[in-house]
């Protein structure tokens, strides 16, 4: 994957305007809405969020330890016949890095929160949270080999969607994020359902340039014996991961909104789940796509997602069982592009 130093400075640039953009426009009406909620209720807010942070860092670092003295460096220095005490003095000095910035994060978000968590409560959350880290990371166990490559087909294209396509997905949590001046504006439904479609298409883009770039090289995948189902099965799993993002910046901007601004609040569990559904759309139904016209040429594959979804998006705002066209629709889609990536 070739490197563009240009294209990073211009993606970093853009996204401090928009950044710099919202921070301006929002900063009076935000510091406004902050003010209006009560000392007790931001100090209580402040609290939990520190030690949600804690032991999720906590939880982090047993992870990162029982990697730490597992890893290929690790037996590599077995093999070679390394003395055991100084692989033990290697394994201490990266505990104690780790545990120092674990240390420093922790006093950091309590300094942002203006509300750092006490020794008591630093004690009580942390050990159990880096006990269930150590206890989760050791019963992980390798994956069998049918499964490790599929994992690899996934986990390959998952960094080159996020390393290569930086600008369409902050777009998408940006959009997604417009829900909270959305909320004070107090929008009907129908706006946060288009800003939850145009969440979801933005992320789905992403993967439709991913697989224009696969279709390249699909000798490449057929000589290492990758068959047709297991990439669309790889593509699904992609499209999975950003749904849930999609979702869950669309819920979060939702629920914010709703909630930080005291305002007449619109029904909000089923509000709430029709945005997910919607911001989740795009990004589940683009694997179906993109074998079904040209998958080499993306423009033709956002055009595609984007009348895909305004259909069944609008359907899925008027009636909620619409929902049911979804696994009709899927299963054609799946049986019509069968076999379709090695005649791309």
């Amino acid at each position: 994957m070739r490197y563009d130093l240009g294209k990073e400075i211009t993606v970093l640039l853009c996204a401090l305007v928009v950044t710099a953009t919202f921070a301006y426009v929002f900063h009076d009406f935000l510091n406004h809405a902050v003010a209006a909620i009560s000392p007790a209720m931001r100090d209580s807010f402040a609290h939990i969020t520190a030690l949600l942070c804690t032991a999720i860092i906590a939880f982090s670092l047993g992870k990162f330890l029982h990697r730490a003295s597992h890893d290929r460096y690790c037996q590599l220095q077995r093999q070679l016949g390394t003395a055991p005490r100084q692989r033990r003095v290697f394994f201490l000095l990266r505990g104690m890095a780790a545990l120092l910035l674990s240390l420093a994060s922790i006093m950091l978000i309590g300094h942002l929160l203006l509300r750092a968590p006490s020794l008591l409560s630093l004690l009580a959350v942390a050990p159990p949270a880096l006990l269930l880290g150590l206890y989760l990371a050791r019963r992980t166990r390798p994956a069998p080999p049918r499964q490790a490559r599929q994992h690899t087909m996934f986990s390959w294209r998952w960094q080159q969607i996020l390393q290569g396509e930086r600008l369409l997905l902050g777009s998408a949590a940006g959009s997604a994020l417009s829900c909270l001046p959305l909320s004070y504006l107090n929008a009907p439904l129908q706006v946060f359902g288009c800003v939850a479609l145009v969440c979801g298409l933005l992320a789905s883009f992403s993967l439709a340039s991913q697989a224009a770039r696969d279709a390249q090289f699909a000798w490449a995948e057929r000589n290492f014996g990758i068959s047709h189902a297991q990439y669309v099965r790889t593509c699904e799993k992609l499209g999975a991961s950003l749904a849930l993002g999609c979702a869950s910046c669309s819920a979060v901007g939702f629920i914010g909104g709703q909630l930080l601004f005291a305002l007449p609040m619109l029904p909000l569990l089923p509000a709430l789940l029709k945005i997910v559904l919607l911001a989740a759309l795009a990004p589940l139904s683009m694997p179906l796509l993109l074998f079904q016209i040209d998958v080499r040429r993306p423009a033709v594959q956002y055009i595609t997602a984007t009348l895909w979804t305004l259909f069944i998006g609008t359907a899925i705002l008027a009636t909620w069982f619409s929902v049911l066209l979804y696994p009709l629709l899927r299963w054609y889609a799946l049986q019509y592009s069968d076999g379709r990536f090695y005649r791309a």
